[in-house]
């Protein structure tokens, strides 16, 4: 699966420059290699004084709005990611509180509940799925945070996202950063 997501992003970025349109492109390839219902490209905003992360890109699947920019006293799972320049992967979110890492407590997730009644309605399951989630930051040449890709909850098994999903992510966040870098 890397390898094939990997060399197709390599062709979209081959073929167009990094607008929102292939940063859309790029987020259906890796919903569809990872079987996610839901994923999004947040990047830094050109231009803006303080950090301001703007999604360009997503798939969206819940009923409600996403979030459509993170900016830094901004909570929550990606918000944090991008904060810290650090990944984030959980493999059940309903278990957020037993899987949070000690450099994790700063976390303020508040979502766990409707998240977990809209994917269960929109999987129409009699039971409350698994809420994997990752997210990995996408960094520049001088390892400045400029943005973050993330994912969350597979319909059909094995559900979680683990660490070869992981080195996945952030292989095709390299090559997000190296793409935006070269057109700047």
């Amino acid at each position: 699966m890397g390898w094939r997501l990997e060399r197709e992003v390599q062709e979209i970025f081959r073929a167009e420059a990094p607008t929102d349109t292939a940063m859309a492109k790029v987020v259906s390839r890796v919903a569809a290699a990872f079987g996610a219902l839901e994923a999004a490209i947040y990047l830094q905003e050109q231009g803006q004084t303080g950090a301001q992360y703007r999604r360009v890109a997503g798939q969206w699947p819940w009923p409600w709005e996403p979030t459509t920019s993170y900016g830094p006293a901004d909570d929550g799972l990606t918000a944090w990611t991008i904060r810290h320049g650090k990944p984030l992967c959980f493999l059940d979110l309903n278990y957020f509180e037993e899987e949070r890492q000690p450099d994790h407590v700063e976390i303020d997730w508040q979502h766990k509940e409707r998240l977990a009644l809209a994917a269960q309605a929109h999987l129409q399951s009699d039971t409350i799925p698994l809420l994997s989630f990752i997210a990995v930051p996408i960094h520049n040449r001088s390892n400045q945070t400029i943005g973050a890709i993330r994912c969350c909850i597979t319909p059909a098994g094995p559900h979680l996202f683990d660490n070869e999903y992981l080195g996945i992510l952030k292989s095709v966040a390299g090559q997000i950063a190296e793409r935006l870098t070269a057109a700047h």
